[in-house]
């Protein structure tokens, strides 16, 4: 995981726990989020006003004062329906659709969407909480096998052992290169599986066994 220090500027404004319009209005002009006003590329300053003022509106529909952070679930649910593809820096984008998603794990999440951004938002609220429901599902089935793939990986190890490495620390090149005699052996293609891409796979799996 990269740590926040080392972020870029747009991923560090969609961590942030609460953020305000004018912040908001910045990162879908794609600019950084501290500058001042005056600092605004003349390019840009018509987009920024015309952000800052419907996030203001979105924000006088849900009961909110101008003037003050809030939840970034809810500033970035407001900027989802401003996201220009050309734009909107990516980070942006990502944060406003999982804004929405979380949004919709709340209650009175078709009223609260409806004040932020009208029947338009709630209709893609809708959608996603009907496909979130699918995808809880297959991202649980995922989570299982990657959490089976890294015990049979320490199982492996452990009973293999010497260059195997142990249970607590697989040795994943030797297994990889195991694994890789007995597909020969049983004429089983593994072709896109490189040793990179396995590499990366295992140590994502055992990360899932971890406490």
């Amino acid at each position: 995981m990269v740590s926040f220090a080392k972020m870029g500027i747009f991923e560090q404004a969609t961590k942030l726990p609460m953020i305000e319009s004018k912040e908001l209005a910045l990162l879908l002009c794609g600019l950084d989020p501290y500058i001042k006003i005056k600092e605004i590329p003349q390019d840009k300053l018509a987009d920024f006003r015309s952000y800052r003022n419907y996030i203001e509106r979105c924000l006088s529909s849900y009961g909110g004062s101008f003037y003050q952070k809030y939840s970034s679930d809810i500033m970035f649910t407001i900027a989802y329906t401003l996201i220009d593809e050309e734009v909107t820096p990516e980070p942006v984008k990502q944060r406003a659709l999982k804004a929405i998603i979380n949004i919709t794990g709340t209650q009175k999440w078709r009223e609260t969407l409806y004040k932020l951004g009208g029947q338009e938002l709630l209709d893609t609220g809708t959608d996603l909480s009907k496909s979130q429901r699918g995808m809880y599902k297959k991202d649980e089935e995922q989570t299982n096998i990657y959490k089976m793939t890294g015990m049979l990986l320490k199982l492996i190890a452990d009973k293999q052992g010497n260059s195997y490495g142990t249970a607590e620390k697989p040795n994943i090149a030797v297994i990889k290169k195991a694994i890789d005699e007995m597909a020969k052996k049983h004429n089983l293609n593994l072709d896109g599986l490189s040793k990179s891409s396995f590499y990366e796979k295992a140590k994502l799996a055992l990360s899932y066994t971890q406490n």
